[in-house]
């Protein structure tokens, strides 16, 4: 997939969002919240452990962070980082160095912006 397939791709997954919202009931602000803290405290220490990485351009453990931000990101639905994070993965996994900080840097981009839309969802379920 190309970068700019990715990039055109929603922030959240609509139909993951709305599934979170109707297992929180009445409660789905407050379930949404804990699971964005939860995404946003495990997630932070790995950015930083992926910066040094790349840093120091050690493939393998940039694929190894790369692969646990999708992850975590897929689980919460954040749909356009986590294809990201497959993607800075995958040319970490091929040795494209070159390749590795550009697309950290469209991560770091988005990480913020999955934040602040999770935020903005929290705040119309809270009104």
């Amino acid at each position: 997939m190309q970068l700019s397939d990715i990039l055109a791709q929603p922030v959240v997954d609509r139909e993951q969002f709305e599934m979170l919202v109707e297992t929180g009931e009445d409660a789905a602000a407050e379930l949404i919240q804990e699971l964005l803290d939860l995404f946003r405290d495990e997630s932070a220490p790995r950015f930083e452990m992926l910066q040094e990485s790349l840093e120091k351009q050690e493939a393998p453990a940039i694929a190894k962070h790369a692969h646990s931000l999708a992850g975590a990101s897929a689980n919460l639905g954040a749909l356009r980082l986590a294809k990201l994070c497959r993607r800075l993965e995958a040319e970490a996994m091929d040795g494209h160095l070159e390749a590795l900080e550009p697309l950290a840097g469209h991560m770091r981009e988005q990480y913020q912006e999955t934040l602040n839309v999770f935020e903005q969802e929290i705040v119309k379920l809270q009104a």
